[in-house]
């Protein structure tokens, strides 16, 4: 099979299926790493294969082995840095996780209505770490026996109110009377 030159630049496909295929030059392969300057990179393994080794340096002479060594090196750094960063991140998560799950043991033991406005009001802030209370505090409550409230279930007639009443409640379970 011969190798004629097309005057297109084409040559026959050495597969022998007849097609043309075009001709690679040297100025094709340059055009195309400087397209794609991560190339070697990408394929550390034909950087290897062709043997790029260190060479005395002279005019117009670049060690490619050491531009290679210094991205894998940056490489190597950026994902030491993200690893770092994701281990990090996962014991903050867990942290979280151990703090709501003691959240929802306390909620799940709460027997009584009270027992949960005292969970919600005491307990939880200091589990969850957050600011105990987004209402506004207000003053003692009126002790059970005072209420004039017509609902049923207001928290101050509850006959079991526990000796560490709470000082602000949401708005949902304040007192209506």
């Amino acid at each position: 099979m011969g190798s004629q030159r097309g005057s297109d630049g084409t040559i026959p496909a050495p597969d022998g299926s007849g097609r043309q295929v075009k001709v690679i030059t040297v100025d094709d392969v340059v055009a195309y790493l400087k397209a794609h300057p991560n190339f070697f990179e990408s394929h550390a393994e034909l950087a290897e294969a062709l043997a790029v080794v260190p060479r005395v340096q002279g005019p117009g002479v670049i060690d490619m082995q050491q531009a290679i060594l210094k991205r894998l090196r940056s490489e190597i750094d950026r994902l030491k840095n993200e690893r770092t960063e994701i281990i990090a991140n996962s014991k903050q998560n867990q942290i979280v996780q151990n703090r709501i799950q003691a959240a929802v043991i306390s909620i799940i033991q709460a027997t009584t209505f009270e027992k949960m406005i005292h969970v919600v009001t005491h307990e939880l802030p200091e589990l969850l770490d957050v600011d105990s209370s987004p209402w506004p505090s207000r003053p003692t409550p009126t002790p059970p026996s005072a209420c004039r409230c017509a609902a049923s279930t207001c928290w101050r007639r509850a006959p079991s109110m526990p000796p560490s009443a709470p000082t602000s409640t949401p708005p949902a379970l304040q007192h209506r009377g």
